[in-house]
C-alpha cells in the first residue's frame, strides 16, 4: 500500500510596510522571500494608524525600522532580523513548520 503524503501548507508571510518608506527595504526582503520560493503579502499600513501602532508595538520598533515581516502571528523583524533568521533556519522552520 502507496503511503499519501500530505502537504503541510506553508504559514502565511506577512509584510507590514509604508508606501514610499524604506523602499530599498521593502525589495530586498522580497528577493530574499523569492529566492526561497516564498509566496508573501504585502500590507501597507500607512493611513491605518491602527494597525501600524499594533505592529510598532508588537515588534518593539520604530516607524523608520519598516518593513517588518511576520510569519503567521510570529514577529520575524526588519530585513537584518529575517537574514539572520534564514541563515539559522528559524525563517524556514517557522514557515514550513
Amino acid at each position: 500500500a502507496a503511503e499519501a503524503t500530505v502537504a503541510k501548507e506553508a504559514a502565511p508571510i506577512l509584510i507590514y510596510f509604508e508606501k514610499d518608506r524604506n523602499v530599498r527595504e521593502l525589495t530586498r526582503v522580497e528577493e530574499l522571500l523569492g529566492a526561497k520560493g516564498y509566496a508573501w503579502k504585502r500590507l501597507d499600513v500607512a493611513g491605518d494608524e491602527a494597525t501600524l501602532d499594533f505592529v510598532l508595538r508588537e515588534a518593539g520598533c520604530e516607524r523608520d525600522d519598516l518593513p517588518i515581516v511576520y510569519v503567521a502571528s510570529r514577529m520575524i523583524g526588519t530585513f537584518d532580523a529575517l537574514v539572520r533568521a534564514d541563515v539559522s533556519g528559524e525563517l524556514a522552520a517557522a514557515v514550513l513548520g
